[in-house]
């Protein structure tokens, strides 16, 4: 769906694929990374972030747009009732993982996060969306 618009880039863009749990770039080696919805559905998100961190640039971003867990204690209760469906139902997409938690345990600084609902019901639409760099990275 993207290929138009990465070949249309003013500057270089790579596609990875998430096969086999390891991005196939060299440590420290890229400026940015992008993912929308995609951490809700990679069975070991931890190992998807620690392949982030590996590969950014000290003073790299990382980028997001994902759906998760929602604060509001009735909705977060339905996704996890609904989550083992969702997870058959939709590719392995879980509902309710707690994306701010995950990213900081990770051992990145969000430094701009912005919750919403989309449209939608509930339970599939809380947002997270923002950018973060690693811990210690550039001030």
């Amino acid at each position: 769906m993207a290929a138009r618009r990465i070949s249309a880039s003013p500057f270089p863009v790579q596609f990875v694929d998430w096969e086999d749990g390891a991005i196939d770039i060299p440590d420290h080696s890229v400026d940015s990374v992008v993912t929308t919805w995609t951490l809700c559905t990679i069975p070991d998100v931890a190992q998807a972030l620690r392949e982030i961190k590996r590969v950014l640039k000290k003073e790299g971003a990382y980028f997001f747009v994902e759906h998760g867990q929602s604060p509001d204690i009735r909705v977060a209760r339905f996704q996890g009732w609904w989550n083992p469906l969702q997870n058959k139902l939709a590719g392995g997409c879980h509902v309710n993982r707690p994306m701010e938690q995950l990213i900081s345990e990770a051992g990145f600084k969000i430094e701009q996060l912005d919750n919403f609902y989309m449209a939608g019901p509930k339970i599939f639409s809380y947002m997270f969306c923002g950018w973060a760099r690693m811990e210690g990275g550039i001030d």
